[in-house]
């Protein structure tokens, strides 16, 4: 039996809520055709709040934190772990490629097949990256794995000229939702589906800067010039890097403080107003639904169209499903389960998310860890149980706007008894 090919589209920073929502303005009629012909997850989540540790537990299916992979600069992987990556080498699959160059340094990542594998950070699909995608689409020997990381919505965002139109929608995220829906289509018109199986998908959630009407509160940060700053910064001799880097941090706090004081001066929700105060790197992490649930689509060879799961699933849970799917057997230790089960409309017992914040590079960071089931959202301090504590009840506050933590005891108890249970023996040895 002919092995089928698997597309994986990991779209950077895809807020769930602008994926699939009454409210959003963008335009997607390929993302909705997918939808219509694949099964959706309506409450998928990623298990970290950015890249690094979101990839991470994707490629290993293990919660991050057990992998060896902390940040940039402690990124080697335990030597007792077999990547996703290399299961399918093993089973015959010729690996491809096209993830952006802050990647270059994973360990989780082999050598695949084409010599292009990685591209420049700041290059969308429109700047020739989508027809790059094509192009490989139409050479790669067959069976294939081809994972495509689009970084068209990450920040500072440059919406594609033939989008920049209030008609693709209301702010510069949401237009260049519509770019890159275009290009889906165009990737999706070269994807022999009958053959292929497809996932798409998110590393992560975004804050959306969405604007607050009658007032003239800018929120749009002007991403061409932040792409010459950076460009012009990368070119700068290292011994300015201090000085530049005090600068930048300097400029960001006046920026931030500026907007908190217009901000906190209107009648806004704490949704809205965290979504407007956003900003880049921010000290005091946190791990808000918009930073971590995920769209996740998978349609193709033997999956039922216009279906729709809601129970809460992780991207830790992908790489099983797909080996399921697949017929690939493997003996290696998961986290993540596989959701065949639900795909085949049986039932499995709803697993708890372990969450936990990716911490900054450049100054220290307050991180977070929490855990999430369908009715309830915690996280707090990493290291300290007693600091930063939230707790949201999510059936009744979706958007999280208040925290109840300070009067329910019993609900914090038992949530810290599944972090103990998930991260115990890594606290004892101080690797966590």
């Amino acid at each position: 039996m002919t092995k089928p090919n698997i597309l994986l589209i990991l779209i950077d920073s895809f807020n769930v809520r602008k994926f699939q929502s009454k409210d959003k303005t963008s335009k997607t009629p390929n993302i909705e055709k997918l939808i219509k012909n694949g099964t959706i997850f309506t409450q998928a989540t990623s298990c970290a709040d950015a890249t690094l540790l979101s990839t991470t537990g994707l490629f290993t299916s293990k919660f991050p934190f057990k992998t060896g992979i902390r940040s940039p600069n402690k990124n080697k992987l335990n030597e007792n772990i077999k990547t996703n990556l290399e299961i399918l080498q093993e089973n015959g699959y010729n690996l491809y490629s096209f993830r952006p160059t802050l990647q270059e340094n994973d360990d989780l990542f082999p050598k695949f097949t084409n010599e292009d594998a990685l591209y420049d950070v700041f290059k969308n699909l429109s700047d020739g990256l989508g027809n790059q995608v094509i192009g490989s689409l139409k050479n790669m020997k067959e069976p294939w794995f081809f994972f495509v990381h689009p970084h068209d919505l990450h920040q500072p965002i440059i919406v594609t000229k033939e989008f920049n139109n209030k008609k693709y929608g209301s702010n510069n995220y949401e237009k260049q939702i519509s770019a890159v829906d275009f290009w889906l289509g165009e990737i999706f018109e070269k994807v022999n589906f009958p053959n292929t199986l497809v996932i798409l998908s998110a590393d992560h959630g975004s804050f959306v800067k969405t604007p607050i009407k009658n007032t003239k509160l800018s929120i749009e940060a002007d991403g061409k010039s932040q792409l010459m700053l950076s460009k012009i910064s990368n070119k700068m001799p290292s011994f300015v890097e201090p000085l530049k880097k005090k600068l930048f941090f300097y400029l960001e706090n006046e920026k931030k403080k500026k907007r908190e004081e217009i901000v906190n001066s209107m009648n806004l929700s704490p949704n809205d107003k965290r979504n407007l105060l956003a900003g880049r790197f921010t000290k005091n992490h946190t791990l808000y639904d918009d930073q971590i649930r995920i769209p996740l689509v998978i349609s193709g060879i033997g999956i039922k169209k216009g279906k729709a799961i809601t129970q809460q699933v992780r991207n830790i849970d992908i790489f099983p499903t797909i080996f399921d799917l697949i017929s690939i057997s493997n003996t290696n230790d998961y986290d993540g389960i596989s959701l065949k089960p639900l795909l085949d409309d049986r039932k499995i017992e709803e697993n708890p998310i372990f969450l936990e914040s990716n911490p900054l590079v450049e100054i220290n960071s307050n991180d977070v860890i929490g855990i999430r089931t369908s009715e309830y959202k915690f996280f707090r301090d990493k290291l300290d149980s007693t600091k930063r504590k939230y707790l949201f009840d999510l059936k009744n506050d979706p958007l999280e706007n208040e925290n109840i933590s300070s009067n329910s005891e019993e609900i914090i108890k038992n949530m810290e008894i599944v972090l103990s249970k998930i991260t115990k023996k890594f606290f004892v040895n101080k690797k966590f």
